[in-house]
């Protein structure tokens, strides 16, 4: 009869389960919110853009009260990209996400088998990765989860409604856990 058992002890698999779950986990997060703020900053960039040409075909065709609204709202569009700096943002996520995908090469080219000073320098660097982390999402979190559970043929960690979907990049909204 063949062995069936995994060759680390049960406490090392657990935490190489662990480990690299959370790898994974944040890799998914950081690279949603790297194509959030992309789209974004594109999205702005564009209306900018439309509003702008528009404004200056405003005051070619001596149309002077759309010319000061159209004026005015590219002014507030321009806003957008010197207070929430999204292209910024989406540079910043695309590092960490890049970070956590090197961690988990390393991770995987240790083999199955890791020791405990393995389990604790992986530990480690998901730490000192972490730490230059913004302050996550619950929402997106719930769903970056969700989409894992999902790919180990789990169910759904929590219960994400409309509003959830709506919001998770924008406020911390908190789901309610799948019963």
């Amino acid at each position: 009869m063949p062995n069936t058992q995994h060759p680390l002890p049960p406490p090392l698999l657990v935490r190489r389960h662990e480990i690299i779950y959370k790898i994974r986990l944040s890799t998914l997060y950081h690279r949603k919110r790297e194509r959030f703020f992309d789209i974004v900053d594109k999205a702005v960039s564009g209306l900018v853009l439309t509003t702008a040409t528009a404004a200056v075909t405003s005051i070619f065709k001596g149309m002077e009260n759309a010319e000061k609204s159209l004026a005015a709202i590219t002014a507030c569009l321009s806003l957008i990209p010197v207070v929430l700096t999204p292209a910024q943002k989406a540079r910043h996520h695309n590092q960490l996400s890049q970070r956590y995908c090197q961690l988990l090469a390393t991770c995987t080219q240790a083999g199955e088998d890791w020791t405990e000073a393995q389990c604790n320098q992986f530990s480690a660097q998901l730490v000192e990765i972490s730490a230059s982390e913004p302050t996550p999402l619950t929402a997106l979190v719930a769903d970056c989860q969700n989409e894992l559970a999902i790919s180990y043929n789990e169910g759904p960690a929590a219960t994400l409604k409309w509003h959830h979907h709506l919001l998770k990049h924008l406020l911390d909204v908190r789901p309610a856990p799948t019963p």
